[in-house]
């Protein structure tokens, strides 16, 4: 959320961006195909573990192509439209990746006999876990700036990707735990 607004107030023209986003758009039509001999598994959830360190590590690699390129001169370099294409098509990917498994994740756990409502609210309870990291992160970052005086962005890319390491190790036990539960541990008794 941040990186897009970052990447604008330094310079980088925002049609590009839209027009750089327009390819992930086949990507997120063929993942899930790409991705349905692992997700349709008994352990969809390996994609999400799989996909996790390496979208924390984009975090960094965010704040660092944003801190060598603080200002971007006009016209737009080549090496940064190539970064920045880069880096898009990657967070794409792993966001993708991440969503697709989460979503065979609950197809495979929600319990037939209510019908669409076991996920349909999954899908929620995912979706607001989502927005208020997105929420809480601008405001961080604002926080930030205004108490300390530092850049809100560069600090929260740091923090974001240590909570994400540090969040993996914690939960890939409970997450692994819960994807090897049997089907009927999930079902409304």
């Amino acid at each position: 959320v941040m990186a897009s607004g970052r990447l604008q107030d330094a310079g980088f023209p925002k049609e590009s961006l839209a027009n750089i986003k327009l390819f992930i758009t086949p990507l997120e039509i063929c993942l899930p195909w790409l991705l349905s001999r692992y997700t349709a598994g008994p352990k969809p959830l390996s994609v999400v573990l799989s996909a996790y360190l390496p979208r924390a590590a984009l975090t960094l690699l965010v704040g660092l192509f944003a801190y060598i390129f603080p200002l971007i001169s006009q016209p737009t370099p080549r090496e940064v439209y190539a970064g920045v294409f880069a880096i898009t098509i990657l967070q794409g990917i792993v966001s993708n990746a991440m969503f697709v498994a989460h979503m065979a994740f609950f197809a495979k756990i929600s319990d037939p006999s209510i019908g669409g409502t076991y996920m349909t609210f999954l899908n929620t309870v995912h979706n607001i876990g989502n927005m208020w990291a997105s929420t809480f992160c601008l405001k961080a970052a604002d926080f930030v700036k205004v108490a300390t005086g530092v850049d809100g962005f560069y600090v929260l890319c740091g923090t974001c990707a240590v909570y994400g390491v540090v969040w993996f190790m914690l939960f890939t036990p409970i997450l692994k735990r819960l994807q090897d539960l049997p089907l009927s541990a999930w079902r409304v008794q």
